[in-house]
Parts: structure tokens; sequence; C-alpha cells
């Protein structure tokens, strides 16, 4: 029964993954092609998610307890526990109304503040439980993505990712995906749809062990990421990749065909920044601001903005924080810290210095075993998830950034496991 429960949880935690970072962006992206046609099919796949995962939480409670062992994970949980807990109570002592306005002034509605308490539990605080068990598993995960049959379907689900991608940029007659996304209800959603993409093609990187492939994959999610228009994402991206190759070239492979590799990225990236009959001129502005001059990049300023604004709360509530003070103060969703200093502004300093030391460790615990242990899987897909998603954080990403517990998980997992074993895939 312990076995067979353990068994589901790992397959329940694979489909979820599956659907969050693959089918879902499709959906997102079929939706923008067909005017909403399909919203309701996102939002019962969005409701089989959290189904999936309230019945995965309650096996992980019961029955699989080694998921849950070593001092790591245990003290994760109790940060999140903690956040929820500040939550409840900054819930109940909250008697104000506000005017809110969703989406930049797309829907616009006085409320009870308590209803984005309540928005705020159903969309984020569940996504990061979500997120938390599957890393949990995630290293149980490698076995069932080698598997022949589910590894042809998280490749065929990564294809057709690409062809949605193509066929949203094409048959919208735009240059580029960021273009159209940001013209959407959710504006952001561009941000979504890039995080999702490179993790997913990440994972696909991971477990391929073709060199063929891995170039098709390689060179295939650098264009689209590209194209989505999220600097964070692309940067991040090639960060990671970058290091994998380093580790690749100290493992002996050919000197020559990393060099010719090298230059092959940097070719395809000379040819789209020099199409400039195809490529939108305004994109290859924002995508290279970053090496050009960001300081007069717009939305570099308004988060410079932001955070300022920020800092002064952390100076006013730098014990306990001051939670959705984004939402009192201005009255619109999105309006906070773009970084990892969101965490001490929305719950106060003691979940921050958690956050943040738990972070810097597992980035140099993964980043040593990564380059100490040849040829795993496991080792890889993790260190190459957890420091993309930690390069976000850090950064450009704010407190509602789910993916950081999919991260912190998987690295305690993994911290635990390659402490009470050496035979890690």
């Amino acid at each position: 029964m312990k076995l067979m429960s353990e068994r589901y949880s790992t397959y329940n935690s694979f489909i979820i993954l599956i659907l969050l970072l693959g089918v879902v962006p499709i959906l997102i992206l079929m939706n923008n092609l067909t005017n909403n046609t399909y919203y309701d099919v996102e939002k019962y796949i969005n409701y089989l998610i959290y189904f999936q995962s309230l019945v995965g939480i309650m096996i992980v409670c019961t029955h699989s307890k080694k998921l849950i062992n070593g001092f790591s994970v245990k003290f994760l949980i109790i940060v999140l526990m903690y956040i929820l807990v500040y939550y409840l109570i900054s819930y109940l002592f909250e008697n104000s109304f506000i005017s809110v306005i969703f989406s930049d002034g797309i829907d616009f509605q006085t409320m009870n503040i308590k209803q984005y308490y309540i928005q705020f539990l159903k969309a984020t605080l569940s996504t990061f439980a979500i997120y938390l068990l599957v890393g949990l598993n995630l290293i149980h995960i490698v076995d069932i993505l080698n598997k022949k049959g589910n590894k042809a379907i998280i490749v065929a689900v990564y294809l057709v990712y690409t062809l949605f991608l193509a066929a949203t940029m094409f048959a919208t007659n735009t240059t580029n995906i960021f273009d159209l996304l940001t013209f959407t209800v959710q504006h952001t959603i561009y941000l979504y749809i890039g995080d999702a993409f490179a993790l997913y093609s990440l994972i696909i990187y991971s477990i391929l062990r073709n060199k063929v492939a891995n170039f098709f994959v390689l060179f295939n999610s650098l264009f689209w990421i590209y194209k989505i228009g999220s600097r964070a994402s692309l940067y991040s991206f090639i960060i990671v990749i970058t290091l994998i190759l380093i580790k690749n070239l100290f493992m002996n492979i050919n000197l020559g065909k990393m060099v010719s590799s090298c230059a092959v990225i940097c070719l395809i990236f000379i040819i789209i920044f020099s199409l400039q009959n195809k490529t939108n001129n305004n994109l290859n502005g924002r995508m290279l601001s970053v090496v050009t001059g960001i300081s007069s990049d717009e939305s570099y300023n308004l988060r410079n903005s932001l955070q300022k604004e920020g800092i002064e709360d952390i100076k006013k509530h730098y014990l306990i924080g001051n939670m959705f003070a984004e939402i009192k103060r201005c009255g619109y969703v999105g309006d906070y810290v773009h970084n990892v200093l969101s965490y001490w502004v929305e719950f106060g300093l003691v979940p921050f210095i958690c956050i943040i030391s738990m972070i810097a460790y597992y980035f140099y615990y993964n980043f040593k075993l990564f380059f100490k242990i040849k040829n795993s899987i496991t080792i890889q897909l993790v260190f190459s998830l957890s420091t993309f998603i930690f390069l976000e954080a850090i950064i450009s990403r704010s407190y509602t950034y789910p993916y950081l517990w999919l991260a912190l998980s998987a690295s305690c997992s993994l911290h635990y496991y390659t402490k009470k074993t050496a035979n890690i895939r």
C-alpha cells in the first residue's frame, strides 16, 4: 500500500508538471489565436491540477513520510506554514475597503481588501503548495521521464508547444510573440509563457542524451524565448545552458565541437538581430537593453521606482512586513517589488532571511554537486531548473513567483538523498 501511494504521488507530480509547464501555456496560446474560445478547457485543466494536488498532498502526509524526511525539507515546510499563518492573521485584522484596478485599467471595482486575500489564497498560496509537492517528487520523476513512452509524450508536448508559438506569431501577422501577448487582457502573460517554456526546455534538454536532439532543443528554445520577450527568462536560460556547456567542456568533450556550438549560437543571434525587416526593432532594443544601456528602458525605470517604494515599506515595517502594501497604496495588482526583497516587504524579516538563506545555500550546493558528479540526469535536471529559478527570483520576480517553491523543495529533496545515498541517476 505504501509503495503504491508513493508511486501514485510520483506519477501525480509528473502529470501536474507537464500540465502546468506544457499544456496550460499551450491552451493560453490557443486562446489568443481563437479569441478565448478554449478558456473553459484551460479552467477545467486548472481544476484538475488542484484536485490532483490535493490528493497528492494527502498521500504525502499519510503515507510517503520519507518525502519529508530531513531537516531541510521540514524547515522549508515550516517557512511556508509561517507565511500561511501570517496571511491568515493579516486577513483577520484587515477591515479596509479599497478601489482595486485589475490588469492596469481593464477591470475597476471597489472591494473589501479581504476579497483580494481570498483571491491570493486560491491563486497563489495553493500554487506554492502544488509546486512544493512536485519539487519533493522531482528526483523520483526522473525515473518516469526516462521511460520511452513518457519521454515521447513530453517531447511531443514540446513540439506542439513550439508549433503553437509559431502559429501565434505567423497567424496574427506579428513579428514577435511579445507584441501580441502584451495586448491581451492579462498583459503580463508573456512572463508566464516565457518562464514555463524555458523550464520545460530545460527538462527536455536534461533528459535527452542525443546530441542532435539537444542541439535542436537549444537553438529552438533560444529563438522562441527571445521572441516571447521575457529578458529574465532569456538571460537566465543562457546562463544555465552556458554552465552546462562549460561542464561538458571539462568532461573532455571535443573542444572543436564546443567552439563550433558557441560560434553557431553567436551566429544565430547575429542573424536574428540583423534581420531588421523581419524582426521587430523594439524587441531587439528591449532584449538587448541589459547590454546596451538599461537606464533608458521604461520597464526597468518602473521596477526601479517600485523598488524604492518597497524599501520605504521595509523601513516602516521591517520586522513583520506589510502584506499587500501595493494594493493598499495604489489599488493596482502587480505594483510590488520585482525581486527577492518583495518577500521582506510582504512577509517580514524572518521569512525573508529564511528564503534568502535557502536560496544561497542550495545555489552553492547544487552548483558544487553538478560540477562534481558526472552523467547524472537527476542532478543536471535539479541544477538547471533551480539555477534558472533562483536567478529569476533574486533579480526579477516577486513573492508571487510560484516556481521558487519547486526549486527549493527539489533542492531539499536532492540534498537529503545525496547525503543518504550516492546512487543518484
